[in-house]
């Protein structure tokens, strides 16, 4: 089974830009989520630990405010 990824971060994509970031940032920050969720799931997996999940949703959340923040600013 092939699973298109390319929506889930298009959907994220449309999902950051409709909360008021740019296209551009709006894509960059979901393929950034993507990648540390993929990771951080590989890595707890081999690890046999939630800690990278844990850190990978906190980066996850930081970055977004961070971008939302940026957003804002004059």
């Amino acid at each position: 089974m092939v699973v298109d990824r390319s929506s889930w971060i298009d959907e994220l994509a449309d999902r950051f830009h409709a909360a008021g970031l740019r296209s551009d940032v709006s894509r960059a920050i979901a393929i950034e989520f993507f990648c540390l969720i993929e990771g951080a799931f590989l890595l707890a997996r081999t690890i046999r630990d939630d800690a990278p999940v844990r850190v990978a949703g906190r980066r996850a959340a930081a970055s977004l405010r961070d971008a939302l923040v940026n957003a804002q600013a004059p």
